[in-house]
């Protein structure tokens, strides 16, 4: 179940400022604000997938217990004894070489998931998205664009028929865990849902609350909230 919340944030500005304000200050606030309102979805899917919440198979989000019918046990929460690529030499700096093989360990492992028939899960998945946190932009980068890798090699991760999109998520913390999710199925890691989108409301101008309280309000409002989806298509690693 996903239970709708209504999210709103509001500034308010004296009139006389805003008679006085001949920089353009305030409406620069103002439109920080709308940025940040449209960086909303980014926010609420972070915090969902940090905090690793339940599944709808009852076990936490990314799990090493989780279990489609008679798949046997199937794991998407990934360290060295399931991708051994993941112990690497400085776990907050891996190198371009180390991420190449890591990517590749990651998705090597997606393949192996079966559902409840023993049918590949991941069989028919091409397209990623790696979420990496600001440290490791720099590699994750180089890792999926570089035509070449440590050493002048050609870089193995180009060779195959995925493509591996690196996002950086400035919110995650950890600077030793990044994710990896199949961003081409029908059924999505996560669910975003919506009962009203995005709004500006302003009380400006010639509005009651202008007159009686002698300022402007300007705010932004939606009501939305985030669930947890298929786990099999999302891949938690943490590098050692």
């Amino acid at each position: 179940q996903i239970k709708h919340i209504e999210f709103e944030a509001t500034l308010a500005f004296a009139r006389a400022d805003m008679r006085r304000d001949k920089t353009g200050q305030i409406n620069i606030r103002i439109g920080d604000l709308a940025n940040r309102a449209g960086d909303h979805w980014n926010k609420l899917l972070t915090n969902l997938r940090v905090a690793n919440g339940t599944a709808y198979d009852g076990q936490a989000f990314y799990s090493a217990t989780h279990a489609i019918g008679a798949s046997g046990t199937l794991v998407n929460l990934l360290a060295a004894a399931q991708v051994p690529a993941l112990n690497v030499v400085t776990a907050a700096a891996p190198t371009k070489t180390e991420m190449v093989n890591i990517i590749i360990g990651m998705i090597q492992h997606a393949y192996t998931m079966k559902d409840e028939q023993g049918e590949p899960i991941n069989g028919t998945a091409r397209h990623w998205d790696l979420q990496v946190p600001a440290n490791m932009i720099g590699v994750a980068v180089a890792a999926t664009k570089s035509e070449r890798i440590s050493g002048g090699e050609s870089n193995t991760l180009l060779a195959q028929n995925w493509t591996v999109e690196p996002v950086v998520n400035p919110r995650l913390t950890s600077t030793t865990e990044i994710y990896l999710d199949r961003t081409d199925a029908e059924i999505k890691p996560f669910v975003g849902q919506e009962e009203r989108p995005l709004s500006i409301e302003i009380l400006g101008e010639g509005s009651d609350h202008s007159f009686k309280h002698k300022e402007h309000l300007f705010g932004v409002e939606a009501i939305r909230n985030v669930g947890y989806g298929e786990w099999a298509y999302s891949f938690k690693g943490t590098l050692s």
